[in-house]
């Protein structure tokens, strides 16, 4: 009897590049702007280029909001993430800082 092989499947992780004040809250704040690549977890799906966000780093527990300026879904195996995440100067999956929430804005009208 011949044993059928399933391939194991992909892993995709989706990211964004955010665009945020480091210096939030500081007075310093409103001086420079960053960029950064954050991971968004499952729940994210719905955030989309333009919405803003709150994330935290992996290391530390100050919490920053930025808006995302990209978002893609990438396969792990994909040869384009390790030059994504150099260019990032990012080592890996896990130390990627991960979205919290989304912010949503409400306006309110007289």
């Amino acid at each position: 009897m011949s044993e059928i092989k399933t391939e194991p499947e992909s892993k995709y992780i989706t990211l964004a590049v955010v665009e945020y004040d480091p210096d939030e809250g500081t007075r310093n704040e409103g001086i420079a702007v960053e960029n950064m690549i954050v991971s968004l977890p499952t729940f994210c799906c719905q955030v989309n280029k333009g919405d803003l966000i709150t994330f935290k780093e992996s290391v530390g527990p100050q919490i920053f909001n930025g808006k995302v300026l990209a978002k893609q879904t990438y396969d792990i195996e994909d040869d384009y993430l390790p030059m994504l995440m150099l260019a990032f100067q990012n080592k890996s999956l896990g130390a990627l800082p991960t979205v919290e929430t989304k912010i949503v804005e409400m306006r309110v009208t007289r």
